[in-house]
């Protein structure tokens, strides 16, 4: 698990775990009270229902509500060059977003790939 740096998400921790039975991940992200998974799989797409209120079906901007609401999302990784990346699609709204994990070990940067690019990259420490 890694604790994250402070986060326009409001995520305090990220953790994986894998099931080699089926060879799947799930990503684990924490806000300090509630914690959310994401399952995927490798080179298959697995489904997950999330209630984050960073992660939104709606079409933000145009229908943004401040209350947390069911994401349903199918999900894929693949790891490779160093890099672990999730394809993450909405199944109850238009979004597509793509979460690129890369870690020396200690140290985790985490890439969303709809972030406004003066949000930087989070960066987390391995607890």
């Amino acid at each position: 698990c890694f604790r994250l740096d402070d986060n326009p998400m409001g995520f305090t921790q990220a953790c994986f775990t894998y099931d080699a039975s089926d060879d799947a991940m799930t990503l684990w992200f924490s806000n300090g009270v509630d914690r959310y998974g994401i399952r995927a799989g490798n080179g298959y797409y697995t489904e997950s229902t999330v209630i984050a209120p960073a992660l939104k079906p709606k079409i933000l901007g145009l229908m943004i509500t401040e209350r947390a609401e069911p994401s349903r999302l199918a999900c894929s990784y693949k790891a490779e060059d160093g890099k672990l990346t999730f394809d993450v699609r909405y199944l109850n709204g238009p979004h597509h977003k793509t979460f690129t994990f890369t870690s020396d070990g200690d140290e985790l940067t985490l890439s969303f790939d709809d972030l406004a690019p003066q949000i930087p990259d989070v960066k987390g420490k391995r607890i």
